[in-house]
């Protein structure tokens, strides 16, 4: 299982405001990252791009001469109001991506609204680009599925059950996946060197070999490894381009 890194850089972003509206008193950044991975096909996976995602995809847009054959993946949280805790409808800026990218697939964060209009959006081969609780067949990707927001017991957007989310993530992993996306954060500290996120969820990943698991939800610095048969990517705050290799 192969990631080479070979370059890394920040680009700025709007200054975050506190709950209250007041600038936060550091420049933010996102950590542009690029690379090589053993796929078919380029790729372009990141989350918890909030309030800055149009900035990233203009970006995007203007730094990658052919978009059309990248494929795009998200795990969450693609808009809000500048302001930290905000929730947003991401609707806008996926479907900017889909008419940028070959295709793009997603789950939503515990800060996207609810859409309609996301659930149903198709890429041009006809996959479905919301991919939570669907499993798919994907053209050079191999089989990917995922599920949106993060596990709690509240009754507020995007949380579910712990016993809901086991049950469908054990139902997803029977398959064969190449790629698990989640919002949700499982506990690698072997990676991530801390404790926090669902030792379950990383257990199941591990014990059904799924080869890449896409995470977002909180910043890891240490961001990405490997254990047994399955790679981590903790994407929060990150924007991944990775060609083939």
């Amino acid at each position: 299982m192969d990631l080479h890194i070979e370059n890394m850089y920040d680009i700025d972003i709007q200054t975050p405001l506190d709950r209250q509206g007041k600038p936060l008193d550091y420049q933010a950044t996102i950590k542009i990252i690029e690379g090589k991975i053993d796929t078919q096909c380029p790729m372009i996976i990141t989350s918890d791009l909030h309030s800055n995602t149009k900035l990233v995809l203009d970006y995007l847009e203007k730094k990658l001469e052919k978009t059309k054959e990248w494929t795009f993946i998200s795990a969450g949280d693609m808009a809000g109001n500048g302001k930290k805790g905000s929730n947003g409808d991401a609707t806008p800026n996926l479907q900017w991506a889909q008419g940028l990218f070959r295709r793009i697939y997603f789950v939503q964060g515990n800060h996207d609204l609810e859409s309609s209009i996301t659930k149903s959006m198709k890429n041009s081969d006809g996959t479905y680009c919301h991919i939570s609780r669907r499993i798919q067949e994907i053209e050079e990707l191999g089989y990917i599925a995922g599920i949106d927001g993060i596990m709690s017991t509240k009754k507020k957007l995007h949380r579910i059950s712990p016993k809901e989310y086991f049950r469908e993530i054990k139902r997803l992993t029977k398959e064969k996946l190449e790629w698990l996306i989640t919002h949700e954060v499982p506990c690698i500290p072997s990676i991530s060197k801390q404790k926090k996120g669902s030792s379950e969820l990383a257990k199941i990943v591990i014990e059904n070999n799924v080869k890449h698991h896409v995470f977002g939800h909180c910043y890891f610095p240490h961001w990405h490894g490997t254990i047994k048969n399955s790679r981590f990517l903790a994407v929060d705050g990150r924007v991944l381009l990775l060609r083939p290799i």
